[in-house]
């Protein structure tokens, strides 16, 4: 404020000093534009003296260098000497009022010419003899001089003097004109012929005085113009415009006037120094106007400079009844603003009963501390309500968990119990398939002993016609060995019928073990649908969910291939029923004929013929029998086989189950432990911290964090200090969880929300 208030007192000053010196400046000029016009003055005298003494010059030489005109020509010299010694002293102390090198360059040779007076002078009295030569020097000194007095004018910068100098310029060059115009004709007089030359010059000189003079009337006002007109008007002018009349006409073979020169000199002289008087006068009221000039702009100067100081100091003190009417109050508020923002709420507020700006910025300010005290209130609250919904969530969860843990525990148990039953059934149905292997090589060595006996039969019955008692006896070794091969393949069926039996148990126990499946496939469903009840804090039940559902998902599979397997076995068992059922049934016909071949020993006497090819039947019948017992031989050990695999897969899928008994608790401790940590947002953040525990300095990345707690880019343990970035201090905490990598951290207490807003700004300008 007390800047603000500087800033336009400053400005002022600045703009009245910028004013004050302007006028200043304009002010000197006017000084010496003052300084120019005297001295034009004193060259407008040294101008008319030199043109006096010009025209004396010119009388002397026409006079033939008579004594008169000596003696008045001498007399002319003196007066111009002491205008000269005046103009001396004027150029020295103007000179360097002359600004450009072309003006410093005319003064130059305005001072050399006149430097040389002394010298001409001399030259004039003693050896030149010519008016031309005579005169010339004259006229380039008064040339010169004129030259000065239109620099001079140049200098001039205000309009109001540069049109009187104008004037007074043309009246300089006129009376120039004027006086060259006198030597002319004094000469012409003088000498009593009109040359050429002198006619010539007498035109020119005539036509150039009425052009000033139009020039002089043009620029000046009218006071001045009514002073040339009544010169103009004068005797003496009449008498030289009669003159110059009868000179010009005697250029033109007209007769020369009859004046005397000394009489033509006085009049042109008289005429001269009228116009010398009014270029005297004019001079003089230059001088004037630039005085007068100068004496206001001085004023105004010292009037601009004590408004300035005047309208300084009350600026002053006007910025400073607002400072302290603005500034003291504003500075109160802000201070209470700046502990508000510190977090003290129980502050006085000065200035609410105000009726100006500075009242409704106290009584925002009283508002906002208002409005801080219940958001203060409300984060209490919003801070309780988050810790029970904590401690409620924690509870719930860790009952879920609990639940998971029993129920996962008890269906696993159930699957393990199951799968070494099943095992146990597995060994025993793989003991007892290697027994039908056993007795399927009995049957199938019994059958191949029954073919042998067979073709001995039928060797016999070749020889039947020989020795009737050998057939008696092939007969009765026949019919022992097909009830011998009743009798094994009797115990074949009854070995195949406990195998289907045992096939059918293992169906028993595999349909268990796929009801488990399904049981533990429909807890992970329930667990799927709790968790998404939970939403963001079920995430990590979910994942729990879907692992059981995958080892249920394995347990059904490994159950539908042991189904497989066992209905492979069944169907083989049913076909090796099948096979020793018509085995049965072949030897139990065999067993008639032979009974039948015994009681009529003499009827196949008779019917050998018819007994033999009997005999190639029952070889045939005989040989498919070994066939299929053989092939009963085959299943049963491909059975054998298939049980072990099915002890296999069952032993794996017990090892699968404990497994599963031992790492889903540890899923859901973890998936616990995940939601737990989410209890507050966090804001993803690569801010620097230090964490102190044990007398020990661990620098950390802080990846996130919330106002609740954060997780860090090192495993940690137990209690510690996190020495936050930035000067922010210390926070107290302990680890809620730990990996390899990283770990997160629990805050004692909840961070400010000032820290937890320069956290996150620090951050995102750091990205930035």
């Amino acid at each position: 404020m007390v800047l603000a208030a500087a800033l336009p007192i400053v400005g002022l000053i600045f703009f009245s000093a910028t004013y004050s010196v302007t006028q200043w400046q304009s002010a000197e000029h006017m000084r010496k534009t003052v300084e120019l016009t005297a001295f034009s003055r004193t060259v407008s005298e040294l101008v008319h003296e030199l043109q006096v003494e010009r025209g004396r010059t010119a009388g002397f030489i026409g006079s033939g260098k008579a004594s008169g005109p000596q003696s008045s020509l001498e007399a002319q010299r003196r007066v111009t000497d002491e205008v000269l010694a005046r103009f001396n002293s004027a150029m020295t102390e103007f000179s360097d009022q002359f600004s450009t090198a072309e003006q410093r360059g005319h003064l130059a040779a305005a001072v050399s010419d006149l430097a040389g007076l002394t010298a001409h002078r001399s030259n004039v009295t003693s050896r030149i003899e010519t008016v031309p030569e005579a005169v010339g020097p004259y006229t380039r000194m008064i040339t010169d001089l004129i030259t000065l007095i239109a620099d001079e004018s140049a200098n001039v910068g205000d309009a109001e003097l540069s049109s009187p100098f104008m004037a007074l310029l043309s009246l300089t060059q006129a009376k120039e004109a004027s006086g060259l115009e006198r030597a002319q004709g004094n000469a012409v007089l003088s000498s009593g012929r009109m040359t050429p030359q002198l006619h010539t010059a007498l035109v020119s000189l005539s036509s150039l005085q009425r052009d000033l003079f139009e020039q002089f009337e043009q620029v000046a006002d009218a006071e001045w113009t009514a002073r040339l007109e009544a010169v103009e008007s004068g005797e003496a002018a009449a008498f030289v415009s009669e003159t110059r009349t009868q000179l010009l006409s005697a250029g033109y073979g007209g007769a020369l006037p009859q004046v005397e020169a000394e009489t033509w000199f006085t009049m042109t002289t008289e005429r001269i120094n009228q116009l010398m008087e009014v270029e005297h006068d004019l001079t003089t009221h230059i001088e004037e106007i630039a005085a007068t000039k100068q004496s206001a702009v001085q004023m105004g100067v010292w009037i601009i400079v004590a408004l300035s100081i005047l309208i300084t100091l009350l600026t002053i003190a006007a910025s400073y009844v607002l400072i302290m009417n603005i500034v003291a109050p504003l500075t109160a508020i802000t201070g209470s603003l700046e502990k508000l923002s510190k977090g003290e709420t129980d502050l006085d507020i000065e200035g609410t009963d105000r009726g100006d700006e500075i009242g409704v910025l106290a009584r925002a300010a009283h508002e906002f501390m208002g409005m801080t005290q219940q958001r203060e209130i409300l984060v209490r609250q919003n801070a309780q309500n988050e810790h029970d919904a904590l401690v409620d969530r924690r509870r719930v969860l860790d009952t879920m968990a609990k639940e998971v843990e029993g129920a996962t525990y008890s269906a696993v148990s159930k699957i393990v119990r199951s799968a070494e039953e099943l095992a146990h059934n597995s060994e025993d149905m793989r003991r007892q398939l290697e027994s039908a292997n056993e007795n399927a090589k009995n049957a199938n060595s019994a059958t191949s002993e029954s073919l042998e006996g067979t073709q001995r039969a039928s060797d016999l019955a070749a020889e039947l016609n020989a020795a009737i008692a050998e057939v008696a006896e092939s007969i009765m070794r026949g019919d022992k060995l097909a009830r011998d091969s009743v009798q094994l393949a009797v115990d074949s069926r009854s070995t195949v019928e406990e195998l289907d039996e045992a096939t059918q148990q293992i169906g028993d126990f595999v349909r268990v073990i796929t009801e488990l499946a399904e049981q533990t496939n429909l807890l992970a469903l329930n667990a799927t649908i709790e968790s998404a009840r939970a939403g963001e804090h079920g995430k990590g039940f979910a994942v729990v969910a879907s692992e059981i559902k995958q080892l249920a998902a394995q347990t059904n599979l490994s159950a539908t291939q042991i189904t497989e397997r066992v209905s492979k076995i069944q169907s083989s068992t049913k076909t090796a029923v099948d096979a020793i059922g018509r085995i049965s049934e072949s030897i139990e016909n065999l067993g008639g004929v032979t009974s039948s071949v015994a009681a009529a020993v003499e009827e196949q006497r008779v019917s050998t013929d018819s007994f033999t090819s009997f005999l190639n039947t029952n070889r045939n019948v005989i040989e498919r029998v070994a066939k299929q017992v053989s092939d009963l031989a085959a299943i049963t050990m491909k059975s054998a086989e298939g049980a072990v695999g099915i002890t296999r897969r069952v032993e794996e899928m017990a090892d699968a189950s404990r497994n599963a008994n031992e790492e889903i608790p540890k899923i859901v401790q973890r998936a616990v432990s995940a939601a737990d940590n989410r209890n507050a947002p966090r804001s993803e953040t690569h801010k620097q911290v230090t964490l102190k525990s044990g007398g020990r300095e661990i620098p950390a990345t802080l990846k996130d964090v919330s106002i609740s707690g954060a997780r860090i880019s090192k495993p940690s343990k137990g209690n510690m200090k996190v020495k936050l970035p930035d000067g922010m201090g210390e926070v107290d905490a302990h680890t809620a969880w730990t990996s390899e990598i990283e770990s997160g951290v629990e805050f004692e207490e909840k961070l400010p929300l000032n820290i937890m807003e320069q956290l996150i700004a620090t951050n995102k300008s750091d990205v930035a």
